[in-house]
């Protein structure tokens, strides 16, 4: 959770890109990574290559697959929606559930973060780029 609200993978590398000055304009993959993308950033161009089908996929041509791609980027370096930077915090706070307290324990020693619960880590910092250090630390 970040800031109370759970953070998916293409939102936290949005928003670190975002911090650089870089708008996120297109993301292709799986269909709902491209459906939590266009409802967290409207306007952001989108390939779905392939769907999840429970532990498998179904994915498009690669042929189909790479044209589609090549059209999608190119409509999205065209498109000047796409350059809107998203709304950046001035302040971030991380809380980690952990199944093992043992993980949680671990996670706390990293600097600024603390034991919130025996499975649970909080984090706070100014800065998204400090999020994601504190992240490829933690996880």
């Amino acid at each position: 959770m970040v800031n109370g609200a759970p953070m998916s993978e293409f939102l936290l590398h949005s928003l670190a890109a975002a911090e650089l000055g870089v708008p996120t304009v297109f993301i292709s993959g799986d269909r709902l990574l491209c459906e939590d993308a266009r409802a967290a950033r409207p306007g952001i161009h989108t390939v779905a290559t392939n769907t999840g089908k429970g532990a498998t996929t179904e994915s498009i041509h690669p042929a189909c697959a790479t044209a589609a791609i090549r059209g999608g980027m190119g409509a999205a370096l065209q498109d000047p929606a796409t350059r809107a930077l998203p709304w950046l915090s001035d302040h971030y706070t991380v809380e980690i559930w952990y199944l093992e307290n043992e993980h949680a324990y671990a996670a706390s020693i990293w600097p600024g973060a603390s034991l919130h619960a025996p499975h649970a880590v909080r984090f706070e910092s100014g800065r998204f780029y400090e999020v994601m250090r504190m992240l490829e630390f933690v996880l």
